[in-house]
């Protein structure tokens, strides 16, 4: 019954809004007016009209609703039916809490996904640890870069102790600093990688990636592509690295490798530039030009993969575009060479191959001038980007924003 007079509350309200409408048509006619000349002048007389006229419908509507019927559906929750509901549910909740035994617990936590043993986060650490003393451990690490003299000594003599003890984290960062020759370490790739080792077989997420990275780019002069990619499968199965470099380096292996579907797994929702790669050529969703866009980004990270696929993806617009053709075709073959006098001539041999006409050689000049701008354009990015794909880590996650602690450092050492 309650139910019933409720939704005719409802009706009244709904229907005297539209008596309301209908029988001020004066009003309505100056809304429309108002808003007109409001876009000009919103203090015109026309506009207090339509405040008077939409405050005049207002009080029509809150006119026709009565007290008694809104205290009556505001007290609806009241009602014995819906209280008789309420004490059924509360019944049932005590009841499966009464029968819920131990057994029952240890199958729902059973039933939840795990996350490798070995792999510890302090409760407000963002870093990667196996040890009880791992968050010790990179505190250290964190504060060696902007310490030096005395100072610099103890902290270095902490992580040599902690190494010592076994500790997976103290004894990957012993490795970053014999690959990098830091701190007055003679560099020393093999020892680096030996440690690298030791360190991944506890289980140790960013070793296992600094195994990974190391032999895949063949940092001990010989190149392990199948040891790689299964050191980094590993890391990636542990637990996600927020900074990417997990993933970015899985997909960058799997696409060189040719392995399509892998290479589509770690790179979906993987925050690395290196990811975009197979994503462009793989991912059949994107449009010529937006694969071109996607590409050209990846150029960033020093990988050169992007140059030739660009000009494939263009090759097959010329009907469209055949400046397009041009461009990409002499970035190819320039790349990083900023030789536009000799790439004025070659964009004009190319347009003549593809049958377009450039009498004034403007076009030609156009083309040069794009590629020109294009390669600065690339090169400043490369110099920009801290990120580094190719660098080993002292811990992980390791985004772009905590690589310049040993920018400094291992740049000084390159040199």
């Amino acid at each position: 019954m309650k139910y019933s007079f409720l939704c005719a509350v409802i009706l009244s309200i709904t229907g005297s809004a539209y008596a309301a409408a209908d029988g001020n048509q004066e009003s309505n006619d100056a809304w429309q007016k108002g808003v007109s000349d409001s876009l000009n002048e919103t203090k015109s007389l026309n506009f207090q009209k339509l405040q008077e006229g939409v405050r005049g419908q207002a009080e029509a509507v809150i006119g026709n609703i009565q007290t008694s019927q809104i205290a009556e559906s505001l007290h609806i929750a009241d009602s014995p039916a819906v209280t008789a509901m309420s004490e059924r549910l509360n019944r049932a909740h005590k009841g499966a809490i009464e029968a819920t035994d131990e057994s029952m617990v240890a199958k729902a936590k059973a039933a939840l996904p795990k996350i490798a043993d070995a792999l510890y986060r302090g409760p407000k650490s963002p870093y990667f640890t196996t040890s009880p003393r791992g968050q010790d451990v990179i505190t250290v690490i964190r504060a060696i870069p902007q310490a030096s003299g005395d100072k610099r000594r103890e902290l270095l003599l902490k992580i040599k102790q902690y190494s010592s003890a076994g500790f997976p984290e103290a004894v990957n960062f012993v490795g970053f600093i014999f690959e990098y020759g830091l701190f007055g370490a003679k560099k020393d790739g093999a020892r680096a990688l030996n440690l690298y080792q030791s360190a991944a077989a506890t289980g140790y997420q960013p070793a296992l990636y600094n195994v990974a990275n190391y032999l895949y780019y063949g940092k001990g002069g010989v190149q392990d592509t199948s040891t790689a990619d299964d050191a980094i499968r590993r890391a990636y199965m542990m637990a996600q690295d927020t900074s990417g470099r997990i993933c970015g380096l899985g997909a960058f292996i799997n696409y060189r490798s040719g392995n399509k579907n892998e290479s589509l797994r770690y790179a979906t929702g993987c925050t690395s530039t290196l990811a975009k790669l197979p994503m462009a050529i793989y991912e059949e969703r994107m449009l010529p030009l937006e694969r071109i866009r996607t590409l050209k980004e990846t150029l960033g990270t020093g990988a050169d993969d992007a140059f030739p696929m660009m000009r494939r993806i263009a090759d097959s617009m010329t009907k469209i575009d055949p400046q397009l053709k041009c461009r990409y075709e002499l970035m190819d073959r320039y790349r990083l060479n900023t030789d536009t006098q000799s790439a004025k001539a070659a964009a004009t041999q190319c347009l003549n191959k593809s049958g377009t006409s450039d009498g004034n050689g403007r076009m030609s000049q156009d083309i040069a001038n794009y590629v020109d701008v294009e390669i600065r354009s690339i090169q400043s990015e490369r110099q920009r980007n801290q990120f580094h794909y190719s660098w080993s880590v002292p811990y992980l996650p390791f985004p772009m924003t905590e690589t310049g602690q040993f920018l400094p450092l291992i740049e000084h050492k390159q040199q």
